[in-house]
């Protein structure tokens, strides 16, 4: 049985994609239309078990493609979403009645999607699509009750990073966990309920880098003695798209509620870190006169080793090219560093290594080729570069950029304003 098709109408291609991959990775299947026009076309030759349609579209309003979109054979029985930021809720109510089954608001909250999702097109088949033992490695092992490995299939080798002819027989499962805490609650559930399923763990490869499984397990019994069976799958792809979306969520609460940037800083800098797993976050600002940049703020996880770093970023400047914050101002393009201890040239090299800060991350904003700063991240964990979160950090970077200026407009207003009022006090007096 097919999968429920959803048909993504969304003119930002960022959004478009996180919501695709968020969608296929829960086992849907879904298309993607930039404007109405794509739209219309596709709705046309196979009409979807749901569309998402965004209300703010370049080449048609919202309104005048659902009325559109309800003429098609087909498609006045299609459930069609309305998807915006800017609906309050006397507005989405409103929507009902221009002929949108519900509304989403933007940024996409995972949850909340799945939610409608589900509400409207059912929930994809019991049997994943595509068939998992087809399309996805299943990392497949037997343990002792000590955690003694005891079989590992190749597939699992590939997956916890293990080199070509490496054996996992008697290795401690152990020392694959990020928190060994983790283990001890699969383990928990499995000795309760006979077994466990779809429980979601951080692990840490062979060569360092953190992944996100998907783990199954059950107990059995072999020869007298209880042994762990199991299964697990990379999911850190959907992990990470469903973070991303997070973010990019928290980051637009932030600005939609701040006066300005010196207000939102704060709380972008936590929503970015929460959701992404950043234990340190920065902005440092552009410093024309003395040509050098300067940090504007920063959040942190609580730590003392986290303090002390902090405290000692606080009055350094970079010039251009100098450690992440400089180069990315130097090029105008992000800079990942997986693991920060390896770039000796970085003047915080060694003082991030001593508090326990591995992976590095920095990215421009430049609203309309204005250098207006640099965004900085650092974590514990060693890990490679992610094209969603470039995608979703470009986002985040405009969107900042854009509230700043609409910020500075806003002065400008006022400081015209009172100009203005200014000759008219002084005739009053």
């Amino acid at each position: 049985m097919s999968p429920p098709t959803i048909l993504i109408v969304e003119g930002n291609a960022v959004t478009r994609k996180q919501v695709h991959a968020a969608l296929t990775a829960e086992g849907y299947a879904a298309l993607e239309a930039p404007d109405g026009r794509t739209a219309l076309e596709l709705i046309a030759r196979n009409p979807p078990d749901l569309v998402l349609q965004d209300l703010h579209l370049a080449d048609v309003d919202g309104p005048d493609l659902v009325g559109q979109l309800r003429a098609l054979p087909g498609g006045a029985e299609v459930p069609i979403i309305a998807c915006s930021g800017f609906l309050s809720s006397v507005e989405s109510a409103r929507t009902l009645s221009l002929g949108f089954t519900d509304f989403l608001g933007k940024p996409v909250e995972p949850r909340r999607l799945l939610e409608i999702v589900r509400r409207y097109a059912g929930s994809p088949s019991t049997e994943p699509w595509p068939p998992r033992d087809c399309t996805v490695p299943i990392g497949r092992f037997r343990t002792t009750a000590q955690g003694r490995i005891l079989d590992a299939n190749p597939e699992l080798l590939a997956l916890l990073g293990c080199s070509a002819g490496t054996s996992l027989l008697g290795a401690r499962a152990n020392e694959f966990y990020f928190d060994i805490e983790d283990r001890r609650r699969l383990l928990d559930i499995a000795e309760r309920e006979g077994r466990a399923s779809g429980f979601e763990v951080r692990l840490r490869r062979r060569d360092g880098i953190v992944i996100w499984g998907c783990m199954n397990l059950r107990v059995l019994s072999q020869d007298g003695s209880v042994v762990y069976e199991g299964s697990v799958e990379d999911v850190t792809a959907r992990r990470m798209t469903e973070q991303c979306m997070s973010a990019e969520h928290g980051v637009t609460r932030a600005l939609a509620e701040s006066s300005s940037l010196a207000e939102a800083t704060p709380r972008l800098l936590e929503a970015v870190c929460t959701s992404l797993e950043w234990q340190v976050g920065e902005l440092w600002r552009v410093d024309p006169t003395a040509g050098v940049l300067r940090r504007f703020d920063a959040w942190h996880v609580p730590s003392e080793a986290l303090r002390e770093f902090a405290s000692v970023s606080r009055d350094m400047t970079f010039a251009s090219g100098a450690d992440m914050p400089g180069r990315v101002w130097a090029t105008g393009e992000p800079v990942w560093v997986p693991d920060v201890g390896r770039e000796p040239t970085f003047p915080r090299a060694a003082l991030a290594v001593m508090n326990g800060l591995h992976r590095g991350f920095a990215f421009p904003i430049w609203p309309d080729g204005e250098s207006l700063g640099v965004l900085a991240f650092f974590s514990d964990e060693i890990r490679e570069p992610d094209e969603g979160l470039l995608r979703t950090m470009a986002s985040i970077a405009t969107q900042i950029g854009q509230s700043e200026k609409r910020w500075r407009a806003q002065t400008e207003l006022e400081r015209q304003r009172e100009s203005l009022l200014r000759p008219a006090r002084r005739v009053d007096r």
